[in-house]
């Protein structure tokens, strides 16, 4: 996960938060107004 961070320009905890944020994305209890669309901070 570290390598492909570092390709595609994120740090290590950038990379872990877009992951989180694309899972919490899918989870009915996170969702915003029914979008399945990742929320970025």
């Amino acid at each position: 996960m570290t390598w492909a961070a570092a390709e595609i320009g994120f740090s290590y905890g950038e990379m872990g938060s877009r992951i989180v944020n694309l899972a919490a994305a899918r989870h009915p209890v996170f969702r915003r107004n029914g979008s399945d669309a990742p929320v970025a901070e």
